[in-house]
Parts: C-alpha cells; structure tokens; sequence
C-alpha cells in the first residue's frame, strides 16, 4: 500500500506477506510520486504520527462546506422548529465554493498525456483534485448528461497489466450495481488511447477527514450519527458480496443534506475471493518493485484491520467493521486509535496492542459508546460484532433509534411538512402559470375557428403550428433550465446514438424542410417556430421563473428540518416514508423537487396509496412510458459496451507479452 510519511514526507510501499509474523511488518521506501501541500494551520490532528493531515486526497470529492441554515424559510413558514440534538461543534459558513483544484504539478504519468480540456471517452477533464497509488482523481464534466462527475484514472504500471486491469473492471462493473443513499455511486468503467478509468458520483461536500481537521473531535453523538450511516451504506454492500477494504475518514463524504456517503467503492473486493496473483509490472518486476500497488494491499494503515494488513487471502465483512470503528474513534477523539513515529510502528500496534479507550481521553463520551467502538476493533474477527447488522443495532440502540418500529414524526415536524407543501402547491404565481396554460388551448382553438369560418386555411394552420410550437418551445426551455429527467434522458440517448441514427434524422429533416419548400410553407413555418420560441421565452421569464423561485423556500425548510433527524441517526427511508405520508393528497410534486424523479417512483409503489387502499393522486404520468423507454435502451447499450470492454480486455489479457 502506497502511503505518505507523516514525519519526512516520504512515500512508502508497505507489503506484509501472510507468513510473516506481525512484528516483522516490512516496508520499502519509494520516491515521492506527488508533492505534498502544506498542513492546514487550523488542522487539530497534523502534529499526531500516523494521522497526517497532508496525505494526498484519494477520493474523487472537492471540499465544500455545508450551506448555512436558511431560517428565513422557516420564519416564513411561521413553525419554530428546535432541533431535537445538537448540530456540530461549528457550521461552515454559507455557499462555500469547492475545494481548489490542485495547483501542484500532476504526477509524472499525466504531465504528458492528462490535461485539463481533454476529452476522455465522454467525459471532459477540468481540473486534477486527487493523487493517490492507484492513480489521479479528476473532476469532469460528463457531456452526455451535463453535470460534474469524478474521474479516476489507473497508473500506467497498473492499466499495462492485463490481469489487474480485468480483476479492477469486473469489480468495478460490480460497484456500479450499489444504488443506495449512503454510497457514492459509481457510473462506469472504460478505456480511452490505453487509459483505463472509471467514472463516478461527484459529492458536493466535505469529508469526515476534513471537518475533524477543521473543528476538532466531532461531538459523540453526532459521530455516531454519521457511522450509523456509514454502516447502512457498508451493508447494502456487504448483502451483495462486496468488501469495500479502504473504510477511513477520507472515504466517508458528507453532501449538504448531511447524508454520509461511502466513497471510494471501485476498490472493492468480493467476499471470499481468494487472493489474486501478483501481477507484473511492465519489465517483468513485481508491482511491489514497480513503484505500484499490489490489489491486495489497498489500505490505511491507521485504519486496516490485522488481517487485512497481514495479507490474508479471503478477507470478509469483519475488516471493514474494525475499519469503521477505527474510524469513529477518530472522529470522537480527535485522533486514529494508534500512533507511532513510523507507519510501520503505527500498523504494528495493531497487532500487539489495546486501544486507549475513548472514554478515558474525551469525558463526553458514555461508556456504551465507548464500550461499541473497542468491539468493532477488537484484534480477533470472532470477538467483534459479526456483521455490519449488529453494528448497526448497537449505533441505533446508543442513539435512541428503533428503526424497525414505525417512525412517529413530532408535531413541530409534520406542521412544517403540511404548511411547506400547502405553500409549494398554492404558490401564487404557480397558480398562474396553470390559469394561462389552461387558456393558451382555448385561444388557438378559437383562432383556429375564426379562421375557418373565415376561409382562411393559411391563418388556421399558423395558428395551430403556433400553439404546437409554443407548448413544445416551452416545455423544452423548462425542461433545459430545470434539468428535468425526461431531458436527461433523451439527451443522453442523443448523445449515445449510432452515427446510422444520425443520418437517418439528417436526411428525414432535409426531405421535411424540401417538402415545405416545396409547397411553400417554408416561411410560415419558420415564422411561427421563431415567435413561438419568443412567446416561451417570455413566459419563462416571466412565469416559470417566479414560480420556482416562489417554491424554493417551502423546500429548503424541509431540507434544513430533515437535516437534525438524519444526525440522529434515523434511516433515509423512514424520512421519506414521512414526506410521502405527510404530504397530503397531491404530494407527488413537492416530493420530486425535493427528492427527484426515480425516488419518487420508488415512494409511489410503496407508499402512493391512502388510508382506504386507494391510489392516491399521479401528477406527469404522461413521462412514465417514455422514461422508461429509455431506461431499456440506456440499459441495453450500457450492457453492451460493458461486454465489448470486457471482450477487448480478455483478448489482451491472452495476447502473448
């Protein structure tokens, strides 16, 4: 494993074989493959061996902070909503922009090949926001889709070795499968000119790493909360045979919503797999001796369970339990379990010692949590908590939460929700834009008529193409200005299409506008397209813009009311069970504004029905059949590149070297 000094600023190459004893860890000194920025002078833990607050970020998040509270919103909602525990030691201030871009030289491998602008399968590269052993970190912008995702893009040493190269995309491709909301997703995997990469979710937050270093031990409580959460996303995983092996505070990302989401998972490996063979790098040295990672070492060393980092061969959910707690011992205390002048003194004790008891340096903190958190890293698997169920009924039981009793919202909370969707629903210039929605038919039908009775068929078929045209210019401008799902959709299938696709929509539109030209309606038609995309733009600026400005306050008081239940540890579903349950009989709106579209689908089967069994209200059920007629073909070309990727690896892998 690929680490940094804290002491000298050195890399290391840390390899315990599993034959060896735990005091014979050994470690082999590497040339520095990244510089290193210097500590932060608000950092609590920089001075601690083992701790270093300078290591080179290796998750694809930027530093961010969380947004302030808005109680303008609430005030305006008229609820005084006291939240039922503590918030964080301090809040960030408000609208803190991303962390900046590495301003330090990129590593050897990409000074030439990797620049910002360069456009990587579909993805264009912005700006380096990480280095680590496996690779760099980039944020780019996905094309396809329009919005910022993270890149992670394999070192040469490792995307040279077919047999690395394939164990990482089969893992990857199986990460990508883990949609849940206390996971950072991954999206792809591919190759682009012999640079192997995946793409995934970029979290607009900070990690747990950074606000230790920035306010200091995290109160226990709210520690707790957040490795509650951390555990849901861990076991969503581990149910599916994934072991994520690199579970530390630098993984652990918390998004604005305050959801803590596991990072990092195209690293993970399959429960019971047996270890793979060293591969080779590219002048027949062992990767160890290559300056490169061997699969089976990934790890913190502050962090890494015994046997994890004694190179046992079928590692399983306990080491990414002895990983979490190690992990929550840093946030409570303000420092990693152990410490020492050397990484290799600092992974030792993990095979020899006891960990200080958290109670006995921070007094906040209760013997129960004290007692869970020296479970979870006990030295033997079979003396800690045996999966990541127990651990999450231990956290739940110290923090008061039942999830598998039915959550009961205080009145404070449901008032709030009721009077949030009644403003949302009722918001004044809403209601105008469906009064003038509603007449815009009537007034180009009555026109079509006049027209009729006129004799005046060039007027009625202006007319009509001028209602098309302005519906459809509008929808499209909301839909682009809104970034509804319907227009991701399409855009992404756009986008992917087959040139074949292209130039059959090439030549259908050149034999329209011909026939046009042909009859002579070329102009007309021009003219109603023209104004009928003046007439939306005006409406939009106009209408729909207020509308959603209107709307926003009764949604970010909702947001900043789930924010204090979510640090308490209750479960996402059950806060959103609340929200559709809560909502009323037109709740499908305010839902998906303030979750999203497929969210909102997933809460309509489970819980879209009244206290009768009666479906409740359906609001744009028109975009149903189409988003799903897109999913499929999304999801039938997303399969078939997966398959042509993996068919292009496996007959490099069987290339004779």
């Amino acid at each position: 494993m690929l680490r940094h000094c804290a002491s000298c600023g050195r890399a290391y190459l840390l390899e315990l074989p599993p034959e060896a004893a735990a005091q014979r860890a050994t470690a082999t000194a590497l040339p520095a493959w990244s510089e290193r920025s210097e500590p932060s002078p608000a950092a609590t833990v920089s001075d601690q061996p083992g701790f270093s607050t300078t290591e080179p970020i290796l998750s694809p998040v930027p530093v961010v902070t969380q947004p302030a509270v808005r109680r303008s919103a609430l005030r305006e909602l008229d609820v005084d909503l006291t939240p039922p525990m503590p918030s964080p030691a301090r809040r960030p201030p408000a609208r803190a922009t991303n962390r900046r871009p590495s301003q330090e030289p990129l590593p050897e491998i990409a000074l030439d090949a990797i620049k910002p602008g360069r456009m990587l399968g579909g993805y264009k590269l912005v700006a380096c926001i990480g280095a680590g052993a496996m690779g760099t970190v980039w944020l780019a912008r996905q094309i396809s889709l329009d919005r910022n995702v993270a890149v992670k893009i394999l070192r040469p040493a490792l995307a040279n070795n077919p047999a690395f190269v394939m164990q990482f995309t089969h893992e990857a491709l199986a990460s990508a499968q883990l949609v849940h909301h206390n996971i950072a997703q991954i999206y792809d995997t591919a190759a682009d000119n012999q640079l192997h990469y995946f793409s995934m979710e970029y979290v607009e937050g900070e990690s747990l790493s950074a606000m230790v270093r920035r306010v200091g031990k995290l109160d226990p409580e709210v520690a707790a909360g957040y490795a509650l959460q951390a555990a849901r996303g861990l076991k969503f995983a581990h149910d599916r045979a994934l072991i994520h092996r690199d579970v530390n505070p630098e993984n652990l990302l918390l998004n604005g919503d305050v959801i803590v989401k596991v990072a990092d998972l195209g690293l993970v490996k399959r429960a019971g797999a047996g270890k793979a063979s060293r591969p080779k790098g590219p002048s027949g040295a062992t990767l160890a001796e290559d300056d490169s990672l061997p699969p089976e070492a990934i790890g913190t060393p502050a962090f890494m369970a015994p046997e994890q980092a004694n190179g046992e061969a079928s590692l399983d959910a306990r080491a990414d339990i002895y990983s979490l707690g190690c992990t929550l011992y840093a946030l409570v205390t303000g420092r990693p379990p152990f410490v020492g002048d050397t990484p290799i003194a600092v992974i030792t004790k993990h095979f020899t010692e006891d960990p200080v008891p958290p109670e006995q340096l921070v007094k906040r903190i209760t013997p129960t949590l004290s007692a869970i958190i020296l479970k979870m890293m006990s030295r033997k698997p079979e003396h800690r908590f045996q999966n990541m169920d127990a651990v999450i009924s231990a956290l739940e039981g110290f923090l008061g939460v039942d999830s598998a009793a039915a959550f009961s919202p205080r009145e404070e909370h449901a008032t709030l929700l009721e009077r949030s969707v009644q403003h949302f629903n009722r918001a004044s210039w809403a209601r105008r834009r469906a009064w003038v929605r509603g007449l815009w038919p009537v007034l180009i039908a009555a026109i079509i008529a006049l027209a009729i009775w006129q004799r005046s068929p060039r007027v009625a078929l202006g007319a009509g193409a001028l209602g098309v045209g302005v519906w459809l210019a509008s929808a499209l401008i909301n839909a682009f200005a809104e970034r509804s799902v319907l227009m991701l959709k399409l855009r992404q299938w756009v986008f992917g299409a087959s040139p074949w696709l292209w130039l059959l929509a090439l030549v259908l539109g050149s034999v329209g506008a011909g026939a046009l030209g042909w009859f002579g309606l070329a102009r007309y038609v021009l003219g109603a397209a023209g104004l009928s995309v003046v007439l939306a733009l005006i409406f939009y600026l106009l209408v729909d813009r207020r509308a959603s400005a209107q709307r926003r306050a009764p949604l970010e008081a909702v947001e900043e009311m789930l924010k204090p239940m979510r640090l308490r540890g209750l479960e996402e579903n059950a806060l959103r069970q609340f929200v559709c349950k809560y909502s009323g009989r037109d709740w499908e709106p305010f839902y998906e504004a303030l979750f999203g579209y497929e969210a909102k689908l997933l809460a309509r089967a489970k819980w879209g029905r009244d206290d009768k069994d009666q479906p409740r209200k359906r609001r744009g059920v028109w975009r149903d059949p189409l988003v799903r007629w897109l999913n499929r073909r999304l999801e039938r070309r997303q399969r078939a590149k997966a398959r042509r990727h993996l068919a292009t690896l496996e007959a490099n892998q069987g290339a004779p070297g």
